[in-house]
Parts: C-alpha cells; sequence; structure tokens
C-alpha cells in the first residue's frame, strides 16, 4: 500500500492538472490525460475506503466525462468548476486525521 502522505500529495497534483483540464476540455492533451488522471485519483479515494467519499468519486467520474467530451450530468463549464469544488473538498478530507474524517 502507498504511504499515505505521499498519496496526498500525488491527489494534490493530480488535482492540479485536473483543474487545468476543466479550464480547456477542448484540448487535446485534456481527452489523453482525463482517464489517466481520474483513474488516479479514483484508486486513492478507493484505497481511503469511499462510503464517505461516494459523492467524490461521482464528481471525479462526472469530470472525466466531461472533459473527454463524452454524456455527462455536466452542463457547462461554470457547472465543471463546481463539480471540481466537490471533489477537492473530498480529496481534502483524506488529508485529515482519521477522527475528525469520522465526526
Amino acid at each position: 500500500m502507498m504511504d499515505p502522505k505521499a498519496d496526498i500529495r500525488l491527489l494534490a497534483e493530480d488535482l492540479q492538472l485536473l483543474s487545468k483540464l476543466v479550464h480547456d476540455p477542448a484540448t487535446v492533451a485534456a481527452k489523453q490525460c482525463a482517464p489517466k488522471v481520474i483513474q488516479s485519483i479514483t484508486g486513492a479515494l478507493e484505497r481511503y475506503g469511499t462510503e464517505d467519499l461516494s459523492l467524490t468519486v461521482y464528481a471525479a467520474r462526472e469530470l472525466e466525462r466531461y472533459v473527454c467530451g463524452e454524456t455527462t450530468q455536466i452542463s457547462s463549464h461554470r457547472i465543471a468548476e463546481v463539480y471540481h469544488r466537490v471533489l477537492c473538498a473530498g480529496v481534502e478530507q483524506l488529508s485529515r486525521p482519521e477522527q475528525d474524517r469520522n465526526a
């Protein structure tokens, strides 16, 4: 299993890249990078257990569809930013101590 601190660092990098992709989903790089980035994010979430993070995982998967130009619940760039904030908030929970997450 990966070191939790390393996991959090990688998540932060992936979220930063995803933010760039959300802001410019028309780029070829977005369609190529998004699946790998989302897979990395959802993999980390699953390692932590997704019971309390199901909305976070859903946001990640919808953002992947949006960035890749697939059918999604996200209807605009503005809504994509909201999904990205939901994803970031969920990932932020992972960096807090276990007792704080369960409170």
